[in-house]
C-alpha cells in the first residue's frame, strides 16, 4: 500500500493487510511468529473498526460470530496488556 485511504474502515483493513503480508515474509524466511497475529499489531481504535466490520458480516456463521467474540475479549483487555508490555 502506498496510500491509506481516507477511509478510516478501509485505512484499517489495509493496515491489517500490510501486517498479515509482513508476518507471512518474516515467517517464510524462518521467523517463529507463529503465535503473532496480524490484529495483535493493530492500534486499539483499528483493531475496533476491523472487529466492527467482522460482525457485520459474519451475522450468518455461527463460527465467525464465535471467532468475532474470542476478538472482542481481546479488545477488552487491549489496555491492560498494553500496559503491562509497554
Amino acid at each position: 500500500v502506498t496510500k491509506f485511504s481516507t477511509n478510516k474502515k478501509e485505512a484499517a483493513e489495509q493496515l491489517l493487510a500490510m501486517y498479515d503480508a509482513a508476518l507471512a515474509f518474516l515467517r517464510a524466511h524462518g521467523g517463529l511468529l507463529n503465535a503473532v497475529k496480524p490484529e495483535m499489531l493493530l492500534p486499539a481504535e483499528d483493531l475496533a473498526r476491523v472487529l466492527n466490520t467482522r460482525a457485520n458480516q459474519a451475522e450468518d456463521s455461527p463460527e465467525a460470530l464465535e471467532a468475532v467474540e474470542q476478538w472482542g475479549e481481546v479488545e477488552f483487555s487491549f489496555a491492560t496488556v498494553s500496559v503491562q508490555v509497554g
